[in-house]
Parts: C-alpha cells; sequence; structure tokens
C-alpha cells in the first residue's frame, strides 16, 4: 500500500514537470533502438521453437543448453527464457518455469510475455498486493519512451492487458480488497500512459466488461433453467411419492385380502383335522372293544369242550340216561362253541373293517397335515416378502425425501459452473504454451 502511495505522489510530480507525455496530441516516441542485431536474435530462435513446439521431455534441456552457447550472440536475449519457460511449462515443470521466466524478466528489454506470465501467477495465487505493484510497474514502463521494448505492437498489446486485469480485479475477481486497491492504483497506472496507451487500456477493459456481461447473462440463464429444471425434478419427485403411496396401498389390500383368505382356508383345514381327530379316537375305542371282545371270546371257547361222546352199548337204564343226559349237553355245547366261533369271526371282520376305517382317516388326516404344513408355509413366506416389501417402501420413501431435500437446497450444475467461471483468471485471460509458441513461431516466420 505505500508503494501505490508513493507511486502517485511521483506520478504527480511527472504530470506537473512533463505535461506533453500525457497530451492527447503527443506523439509516442517508439522503443529506442534494440541493443543487440535482431535478426541475429530471430535467427538463433527458429530452431529453438522448433525443438520447443515438436521436440519431447528433453527438450527443456536442448534448449537450456542453447541459450548458454548462444548468450554472447543475442545478448541473452529475454524471449531466450521465455521460450525456455514455455518448454518447461509443456513438460509440466511449472516451478523450474517460473525460473526461467524470472531470469527472462530480469533483462534491460522489457519483453511483455515473460511479464505477462509472472503477473498472470501472482493473480492466480491471489498475491493481489504484488499483482498490483506490478501492473503499476507495467504502466509505467509503457509510458516511459525510453523503455526499451521489443516493439511497439508488444506496449500496445501489454496496455490492453492491463485494461482487462484492471476490470477483473475491480470485480469479477471477487476479492473485495484487491477491488478497493486496484481502484486505488487505476489513477495511478492512468496517469503514466499517453492517451494512445490509455484507449488500448480503455479497449482491453470493454473485452472483459463484454465478457462478464455476456457470463452474467449466460448464469441468468442457468438461473432460469435450474429454477425450472427444479421445479420439474420437485413435481416429478412429488408424483413419485404419490405413486408409491397408491401401490403401497395397493398392495396392503391385496395382502389383507390373501391373508384373509389364507386364515381362512387354515381354519378350515385344522377343523377337518378336528374332527378326523375326533373320529379316529372313535374308531380307536371301536377297536379296543373289539379286541376285548375277541380275547373274552377266545377264553370262551378255549373252555367249552367239544361234542365228542361216544357210547357206544349202553344197556343200564340208569347208565344210559346219564349218557344221553351228557350227550345232550355236549350237543348245546357244540351249538354254543359254534356260535361263539360264528361271533367271533364276526368280531374279526368288524376289527379289520375298524383298521381299515383307521387306516382311511389317516391318510385323510395326512394329506391334511400336509396341506396345513404348505400353507402355514405360504403364510411364513407371504409374511417375510411383506417385510421385505415394507422395507423396500421405507427405503425408496427415504430416498425420495432425500431427493426432494437434494434438489430443493442444491443448485444446478451448469449454473454453478457459469458462477464459478465468473470470478476465475482464466475466464478473462489464459496462458497456454502450445498456443503461445505456435504465436511466437509465426512472428519469427518459423512454420510451426
Amino acid at each position: 500500500m505505500q508503494y501505490l502511495v508513493e507511486r502517485t505522489f511521483f506520478s504527480l510530480i511527472c504530470v506537473c514537470l512533463s505535461p506533453g507525455v500525457l497530451s492527447a496530441d503527443d506523439v509516442v516516441s517508439p522503443s529506442p533502438a534494440l541493443p543487440v542485431d535482431q535478426v541475429q536474435v530471430q535467427a538463433a530462435l527458429r530452431p529453438l521453437v522448433n525443438i520447443a513446439i515438436q521436440g519431447d521431455k528433453s527438450a527443456p534441456e536442448q534448449i537450456a543448453s542453447q541459450i548458454k552457447s548462444l548468450s554472447g550472440k543475442t545478448g541473452n536475449d529475454p524471449r531466450l527464457h521465455y521460450l525456455h519457460g514455455l518448454s518447461l511449462l509443456k513438460n509440466f515443470r511449472h516451478a523450474e518455469a517460473m525460473t526461467a521466466m524470472q531470469a527472462g524478466a530480469n533483462h534491460k528489454i522489457y519483453y511483455f510475455p515473460i511479464h505477462h506470465f509472472l503477473i498472470y501467477e501472482q493473480i492466480r495465487e491471489k498475491k493481489y498486493e504484488a499483482a498490483i505493484e506490478s501492473l503499476v510497474e507495467l504502466s509505467a514502463r509503457i509510458g516511459d519512451p525510453g523503455q526499451v521494448w521489443t516493439s511497439e505492437v508488444d506496449r500496445l498489446d501489454a496496455a490492453r492487458w492491463l485494461g482487462r486485469m484492471v476490470v477483473f480485479l475491480s470485480g469479477p475477481c471477487g476479492d473485495q480488497v484487491a477491488a478497493k486497491l486496484i481502484s486505488q492504483a487505476e489513477p495511478v497506472m492512468r496517469s503514466q500512459m499517453p492517451e494512445v496507451y490509455q484507449g488500448a487500456m480503455e479497449e482491453g477493459a470493454t473485452e472483459v466488461h463484454a465478457d462478464h456481461r455476456a457470463l452474467q447473462v449466460q448464469l441468468l440463464s442457468k438461473v432460469n433453467e435450474s429454477a425450472a429444471k427444479k421445479a420439474g425434478l420437485l413435481k416429478e419427485n412429488e408424483q413419485k411419492k404419490l405413486d408409491l403411496e397408491t401401490r403401497k396401498k395397493e398392495l396392503s389390500t391385496y395382502e389383507r385380502e390373501k391373508a384373509a383368505v389364507q386364515q381362512e382356508q387354515l381354519k378350515e383345514i385344522e377343523g377337518q383335522l378336528e374332527s378326523l381327530e375326533k373320529q379316529y379316537l372313535q374308531l380307536q375305542r371301536t377297536h379296543d372293544q373289539i379286541v376285548a371282545a375277541i380275547a373274552t371270546l377266545r377264553v370262551q371257547i378255549a373252555t367249552t369242550p367239544a361234542s365228542t361222546f361216544n357210547g357206544g352199548t349202553i344197556r343200564n337204564p340208569v347208565a344210559l340216561q346219564r349218557f344221553n343226559d351228557a350227550v345232550q349237553r355236549a350237543q348245546e355245547d357244540g351249538i354254543a362253541r359254534a356260535l361263539k366261533e360264528a361271533e367271533l369271526q364276526g368280531y374279526v371282520i368288524e376289527l379289520n373293517e375298524n383298521i381299515r376305517k383307521q387306516t382311511a382317516v389317516l391318510k385323510i388326516a395326512e394329506a391334511s397335515l400336509l396341506q396345513r404344513q404348505q400353507l402355514l408355509s405360504q403364510l411364513k413366506s407371504e409374511n417375510s416378502r411383506q417385510q421385505a416389501a415394507a422395507q423396500d417402501f421405507r427405503r425408496w420413501e427415504r430416498r425420495l425425501s432425500m431427493n426432494q431435500k437434494k434438489v430443493a437446497t442444491e443448485g444446478d450444475r451448469s449454473a454453478v459452473a457459469v458462477r464459478t467461471r465468473i470470478s476465475l483468471l482464466s475466464t478473462y485471460d489464459s496462458i497456454q504454451p502450445q498456443t503461445e509458441l505456435s504465436q511466437l513461431a509465426i512472428g519469427l516466420n518459423v512454420d510451426p
């Protein structure tokens, strides 16, 4: 800041002592003759330009070696160092390029492209105070007719670029301290230059203003597009939420109806099993009764004598009567035994029928149990599926909610990109090594 005050004071003294320097009618003096034969310098530069443009990673070393051998012939011309620096930049050796450029900046010839690069780096690294001091020095050199420049075109280009940087630091840069410093330094810069260079400075300023307005218009368009896009996304997201809620309700209704049917089927099967169980228990009781009856009859049959009497010839009347009574009893016992055996056979048939019925009941029960198990498995699967579906619904609800918040809070990327570009130095000024080398080749009549 002290530097700017001193520079302002010095400029006012210059205005008082040399008013002709700032006169609109003053004829700008050309740069003094360059100290070295420019034909010889250009001849030295041409092969080096080809090495830089077409060379590989070893090009910087080749150029550095040539610079040492040509130093005496070219007066260590700053363009050699500029070419070396561009070659290093092309190979992404930025720190070494800075050193090479600085070596060229110390030359008595003020070669503007070198200072353009160095001041550009100061601004890019946000070293605004140092950059503005460099810009003030640039304006002083532009306005000094005794300063050695490579050409008048360089001097006019420098003034135009100076105007671009003043406007950039005043607003688009977005740094309030830089804006304040440049507003204080701008009158100093203008006071140090004749009107012709002030005109070039105005041209550069107008260019940046135009670029800035174009970006502002583009930003407004992107903001409007972003707002429309955001509204559309929010509406789409809201519709998705409604659709999700509808599907959720539909699935819930379907699941309730299906669950009701399955529960009814399960109830019916369990009723069948209960009835079959009663039938089986009744058959089992009947079975036990038949088995008990069969056992009793077998005992009775075993204890009933068979009809095996043979009386032969009995002459005694008393004995004969007794025999006849025994025969009658035997016959009666035989009939009773036969009846019991017939009854036993009936029980056996009834027992077999009972067993058949039990077997049939068991088969029906087995099928019902299998059906019941399948139904329970279905119910379990349905329950798991319902839980999974519910989790999916909750997950989608969270996603939609998060997406809605994101859309509502975030700006469109294209608008953010334009807004970012507005404050970037590269938007208004950029240094591309290959482009700079091509321009240098054209100036030297070299086929790039």
